[in-house]
């Protein structure tokens, strides 16, 4: 199985083999900004399209060797929302990020696609896929602060932009050339690998 989040890196090829997380103490501390960037949005997104939108955390996806949890799934009276939250600022926000909730929005489409999610969820789920309730993709991220979430709704073309069996043939195509290469990006600044000449290097300058 291959989770939904690393194949949208690494099928670009900015996701580093060698990357080790840090400390616990560290990413709990990421969970709990995560968790309340969450709430945030969600209240938010009640704000924009009324009081009566519903919203469930944590739906499960399943399809042919890839698996995803959404952050958030939301719907009011006409549309339903896919929410990939980030609790990076704005300004860090990645072509990566927008692969993966377009992936999570083609599993989503896709009548082959396990999931798992109330019953509530499920019905709406099965009106997408019917074609009787437009999805519409969205980005959240932190904006002047944790509880001023930045939304990026990704409109029209968006949804047939991703072709999950290209990204899948490039996923595996960079995973066999660059099986031992250090790849710099954004996930050094959270990485604990002290054979790593560049986390080393940011670990001396901090």
């Amino acid at each position: 199985m291959v989770g939904v989040k690393k194949l949208s890196w690494r099928a670009l090829g900015d996701y580093c083999p060698h990357y080790r997380r840090d400390e616990a103490a560290k990413w709990a501390r990421r969970d709990e900004r995560h968790e309340r960037l969450k709430r945030a949005t969600i209240d938010r997104l009640r704000r924009e399209h009324g009081p009566g939108t519903e919203c469930v955390e944590e739906c499960y996806l399943s399809k042919d060797g890839e698996e995803g949890r959404l952050d958030i799934l939301c719907w009011d009276r006409d549309n339903a929302y896919v929410v990939e939250v980030k609790s990076s600022p704005a300004w860090r926000a990645s072509a990566h990020d927008a692969v993966q909730l377009l992936i999570y929005a083609s599993l989503l489409k896709s009548q082959d696609t396990e999931f798992g999610c109330d019953d509530a969820a499920k019905a709406v789920i099965e009106e997408v896929r019917a074609g009787r309730r437009p999805l519409k993709p969205v980005l959240a991220y932190r904006g002047s602060s944790l509880d001023d979430p930045f939304l990026i709704y990704l409109e029209g073309s968006y949804l047939g932009w991703v072709d999950l069996e290209e990204l899948k043939a490039l996923y595996h195509g960079v995973m066999t050339s660059a099986r031992d290469s250090y790849v710099l990006g954004p996930w050094c600044f959270t990485c604990a690998n002290e054979d790593c000449p560049i986390s080393s290097a940011l670990r001396r300058r901090a």
